[in-house]
């Protein structure tokens, strides 16, 4: 404290210096128990509103979680506040509005603290504070709240958020950011829950609203926000599972070998590739002999060797020629090996000119 300080100290009466010692103890009171604080999660006063219809309810819930995490309950204090955050706008609508409402506040406000003076600075019960003769311009600050939304947000806007609202689609995009888009239309479109859970429905990525339904167990009657809060889920939760063994349409890929160019020899070196030949339908010949049908134009009422589309010269291969043949037991031999059989005498028999 300097000169100047010291002699105004000396000036003061013993009543004002108990006074003045008081308040800088509970101004060092204050600030320490702001530096012991614990740090949390800040969050700032909401931007300024300026009138555009499709902001207000978005601006709204900003000031409603701002006025959580600042704990302020008094609704004459949130609507002071917010009617401070209203100005410019269209035509300077929004700040018309603001300003009418302030004079009000203002009004009622002098008349709180002059009332407090009076009555050895006790707060008003709320039979006491209805006797005043300025009153606060809305009842609430739900009630401001629905003013607000009366006031600024037009027909024409709830047309567009009802369009938007059918409009949109969650695609391929991330949950949380379908849902802010989603959660701003159907606010302004005034539906209430189960409309808007239809809306939801049809525009949520199918998969996902199928699991909602099928193993969340939601209904129609359940509040969007529940609808929501399990969707984020889900989607964290395949995204952990994605991260962790990757994609569900890449894990079929990852378990197929890979072509190679070469195969391996019994040296184990690598050498060219040969093309794979067609696999023969071994059943082929035994369903056309179930069938009764011949192994060659694949016909009934005859066999094989009695095909009449064969060639000419296949003709001559008769019942007579087929006698000289030697005995087979036939009934040991499947019909592929019957038929290779038949052929083969078939063709030593041509090469014969018998």
């Amino acid at each position: 404290m300097g000169q100047a300080g010291i002699a105004f100290w000396g000036t003061l009466t013993e009543g004002d210096k108990a006074l003045h010692s008081a308040n800088i103890a509970n101004f060092i009171d204050a600030v320490k128990n702001e530096i012991r604080k614990e740090p949390g999660i800040k969050i700032e006063l909401p931007d300024d509103y300026k009138g555009d219809p499709v902001q207000i309810s978005p601006w709204l819930r900003r000031m409603e979680l701002y006025f959580l995490h600042k704990k302020l309950r008094e609704d004459v204090e949130m609507m002071t506040l917010a009617l401070q955050k209203i100005k410019k706008g269209k035509g300077n609508r929004a700040q018309e509005w603001a300003d009418m409402h302030i004079k009000s506040v203002l009004q009622y406000q002098v008349e709180l603290r002059d009332w407090k003076m009076a009555n050895g600075d006790q707060e008003p019960t709320m039979a006491q504070k209805a006797t005043f003769t300025h009153q606060p311009p809305f009842a609430s600050w739900v009630d401001m709240s629905n003013e607000l939304l009366r006031f600024f947000q037009t027909t024409e806007t709830q047309s567009k958020a009802i369009e938007k609202l059918n409009s949109i689609r969650q695609g391929t995009r991330d949950f949380e950011d379908y849902w802010m888009e989603f959660k701003v239309a159907a606010t302004a479109s005034q539906f209430d829950n189960a409309a808007i859970v239809n809306a939801f429905k049809e525009t949520v990525n199918p998969g996902l609203g199928r699991k909602l339904v099928e193993t969340a167990r939601l209904t129609i009657s359940d509040p969007i926000q529940i609808w929501a809060d399990r969707a984020t889920e889900f989607e964290r939760a395949k995204r952990d599972a994605d991260r962790q063994y990757g994609r569900t349409s890449d894990r079929g890929k990852q378990d197929k070998p890979k072509p190679t160019s070469s195969t391996p020899t019994s040296h184990g070196t690598a050498g060219p590739s040969k093309p794979t030949p067609t696999p023969r339908d071994e059943n082929a010949m035994d369903i056309d002999r179930k069938e009764g049908r011949c192994y060659k134009c694949h016909e009934k009422g005859h066999r094989f060797f009695e095909c009449p589309n064969a060639q000419e010269k296949k003709k001559v291969f008769t019942n007579r020629q087929l006698e000289k043949l030697p005995e087979i037991d036939t009934e040991k031999m499947t019909d592929a090996e019957l038929g290779s059989y038949y052929r083969k005498q078939m063709e030593d028999f041509l090469k014969r000119g018998k």
